[in-house]
């Protein structure tokens, strides 16, 4: 980073020595502020030593492993999907603030902005803001929505510091995983909490983005078990609409979050994770007041968010090429919006690899409870 201080000089006269030396003082001022205001926004990398990908081999690159194609782990060069992984080195580097826009880098990705706090994002064409059949993925979790097979990206969010990867898949991936992986997988794989020790700060501000900020710690709990837990805001100001007004979509949102990893044994671990969030954001959109008004006015709706979820993976390995997996998840969202729906999705799953012949063998079952309730308009 360089910080510039540019000489102030009048057309008409020289200004007084000690006019020049509180000027002087006030610059020097302001690029120390402004240079620490831009060191906040620097997290504390020195969590986890990320490697440059260029000091890496075309070999070492075509053997990063991967578990989103066939639900097991295989290197990149054996896998027979278009695979694009976003790598903790590429999240680094791209300076984004969310995960819609770490996607617009994949290929073949179609990653569209609305307003402030609504996306459009979508495989193989036809995108819009309830896109569906495209099956995103947290830690292996699904976080689309029942109700119409799409994702609220607004309240995807963690700190993109504890992100280990993201694993897209372009094209058909229901043969693997079913439900709404038509047009593609999304998978979102975050570190260990053993990964990510001590305290992170990151912060932030601008004009669009009024101030943003993150704090996380992570520890141990005797040998065996690690920990993380974080705070996350984010304040964001309004879009103009199409007349350069105020568009109504300004939004913020707060979110806690955890996770902790306990190994057992060689054989056998156990991950408990979880969030909490709480939010307001800005809906516009248009209304009809009366039949013989021609003029359709801009209506304003401001729109509660809140939700969370709690996760458990249990693992147990019987060898270097078979295993077990039992996960169970809780999640469940609130939003006043035209929806009008809370829903609360528990999910199990159970799956495990054996040796085959010439491969593995997977076989698992999953089940989804889902309970609607519906909501009375607000007045």
């Amino acid at each position: 980073m360089r910080v510039q201080q540019r000489s102030i000089h009048s057309a008409r006269r020289s200004a007084p020595p000690s006019l020049k030396s509180g000027i002087h003082k006030f610059l020097m001022r302001g690029s120390l502020s402004l240079a620490a205001a831009a060191l906040m926004r620097i997290p504390s990398w020195s969590q986890a030593t990320l490697k440059d990908l260029g000091d890496k081999s075309i070999e070492d690159l075509m053997n990063i492993e991967i578990t989103s194609a066939s639900k097991t782990e295989q290197k990149l060069s054996r896998t027979a999907s278009a695979v694009f992984v976003i790598t903790a080195e590429d999240i680094r580097q791209s300076n984004a603030t969310n995960i819609p826009d770490l996607l617009r880098m994949v290929p073949g990705i179609d990653v569209a902005q609305i307003n402030a706090n609504t996306w459009a994002i979508s495989a193989r064409g036809l995108n819009s803001r309830f896109s569906n059949e495209l099956l995103v993925m947290l830690d292996g979790r699904s976080v689309y929505t029942p109700t119409f097979g799409g994702v609220f990206w607004d309240v995807l969010d963690l700190p993109l510091e504890d992100i280990e990867r993201i694993e897209v898949i372009r094209g058909p991936g229901a043969s693997v995983w079913a439900t709404n992986a038509v047009n593609g997988v999304i998978n979102i794989i975050t570190q260990k909490a053993s990964d990510t020790p001590g305290a992170m700060v990151v912060a932030g501000g601008g004009t669009a983005d009024q101030g943003f900020g993150t704090l996380q710690y992570g520890g141990n709990i005797g040998k065996d078990t690690s920990f993380r837990v974080f705070t996350k805001y984010l304040n964001q100001d309004h879009f103009p609409n199409s007349n350069g007004q105020d568009g109504g979509d300004g939004w913020s949102l707060a979110r806690a979050g955890f996770r902790r990893d306990t190994v057992f044994s060689s054989r056998d671990t156990l991950t408990f994770e979880g969030d909490l969030y709480r939010g307001r954001e800005g809906n516009p959109g248009l209304g009809i007041s009366s039949i013989v008004s021609p003029p359709i006015p801009d209506v304003n709706m401001q729109v509660n968010l809140g939700g969370g979820f709690l996760q458990t993976v249990w693992d147990h390995t019987y060898s270097s090429s078979s295993g077990t997996s039992l996960q169970l998840s809780y999640d469940e969202y609130e939003r006043n919006d035209v929806l009008e729906k809370l829903e609360g999705p528990l999910t199990s799953r159970f799956s495990t690899t054996s040796p085959g012949a010439t491969g593995k063998i997977w076989f698992g079952v999953s089940n989804t409870a889902i309970r609607l309730q519906e909501r009375s308009a607000a007045s």
